[in-house]
This record gives structure tokens, sequence and C-alpha cells, in this order.
């Protein structure tokens, strides 16, 4: 792995790129190579019909744990930084939305439980890094009723910012249940995500302006990139 990755952080250099990381779990979307069941915040399927493993304290720990290791590994390799994975209705998400978290502990049941274990995964991930390496989170409402909204993914960026965990927020939409918008398909206009997380990066109110990405054809219909909404953030 570490060879692949040195081919690749040189062939970025010449044309001034750096290489970031994203670290996710699938959670009930797929299971482990071994044919095991998936893990998940509760016993509640996805669109695979696969019934996951409700996650116990140990297993939610080893997580925050290969959360933290996976990050070690990131630096060691060379990579510039680490975004975790906090949308399209995988793991992290699952415990956000009360649509796939119906447990009964201390980590569902109000918005501040929801988000629990999302924040002690991306805590882990800070400790786990050298000061000064950026640590961000992908985050996206995923447009189904009673799910994850932009509020939801706006208190949690503002919990992890509050905390001093994140330098840089990345806005997306939808998951596996609302498809066609997390794709992206042409029969979107352009632009058609700024809508949600222009709100989100309005609600960063940081002193240092956490940058943050958009998707979701950001190009006008000649192609042509960057375009600016009166509502928009600093943007990477």
């Amino acid at each position: 792995m570490s060879e692949g990755y040195a081919k690749l952080l040189e062939a970025c250099e010449p044309h001034g790129m750096v290489l970031f990381h994203q670290l996710w779990h699938a959670g009930h979307n797929w299971g482990p190579i071994d044919g095991s069941l998936p893990w998940s915040a509760s016993d509640l399927p996805g669109i695979s019909g696969i019934v996951p493993i409700p996650m116990t304290q140990a297993m939610m720990d080893e997580v925050i744990a290969s959360f933290a290791d996976a990050a070690r590994k990131c630096v060691a390799l060379g990579t510039k930084g680490v975004e975790i994975h906090c949308a399209h209705g995988y793991l992290l998400a699952h415990f956000m939305s009360a649509n796939t978290n119906d447990r009964t502990d201390q980590y569902s049941g109000s918005t501040e439980n929801r988000l629990r274990f999302p924040i002690e995964v991306v805590r882990a991930v800070r400790a786990a890094v050298p000061a000064g390496y950026p640590v961000g989170v992908r985050v996206a409402p995923d447009v189904v009723p009673g799910g994850i909204d932009v509020e939801l993914c706006t208190l949690l960026c503002q919990k992890l910012e509050a905390e001093g965990l994140i330098d840089f927020v990345d806005c997306s939409l939808g998951n596996y249940e609302t498809w066609d918008t997390m794709w992206e398909g042409m029969h979107e206009g352009a632009g058609y995500q700024l809508k949600t997380s222009g709100a989100i990066a309005r609600a960063v109110k940081s002193p240092r302006s956490l940058p943050h990405t958009r998707r979701g054809r950001c190009c006008d219909s000649r192609g042509r990139r960057g375009f600016r909404v009166d509502d928009a953030r600093p943007h990477c």
C-alpha cells in the first residue's frame, strides 16, 4: 500500500495537487469481506434488504479506534488531510437519522444523542493526527421525511467547530433512498445543491472562515466552473 501511495503522491505533486483521504464505514449497506452481517446503529435493513447487527458498545469502540488508526495510516502514507464521511446513508449517518436509529441507549432519541457517535469518531481522529493536519467532514441532508435535514447537518458542524475538531466541511445531498439527488444526474440544474449547502455553510460561523466544498453539477450549461451565488461562503 505504501508504495502505491508514494507513486500517487509523486504523480500529483507536479500539478500542485494535494491528496486527502476519505474515511468511511458502509454500515448496513455492505458486509465485511468475510461474509458476515454488516453492522449498523439498529437492526433496520438498507436497500440491500440485509438485516444488520445492532452495534454493541464494544463494536462502537472498535469502529472509533479503527477510524483513528486509519487516520494515523493516512498521515504515515503522506496524505495531506482526511475527510470523515457522515453522509449518504453510511454508518455515521445511521446514528444521526431517526429513520435508522431506534436504539434505547445514550446514542438515540434526542438530537444530542444521535450526534454523539459521529462526534466521538471525529474526536478520535483529531486526537490521532498531528496538530495542523486537516480534518473535515462530509455532511448531506438526505431528502427523506424524518431523516437528516439541513438543521441537523448544521448542528453537527457547529458542534465539531466549537470543539476545534474540523478544518473544513464538504456539503453534499441525498442517500441511497434518494439516489437521483445523490448522483448528480443531468436532469438536475447547475448548482442544484447550493440551496442546502449554502445554508449549512452560512451557519458555520468560524473566525477562521471554515472552507467548504460543494458538489452537484457546479458548472453552468457551457461547462464553466466556479460560479458564485450571493449566499455562498468562501469555498474550495
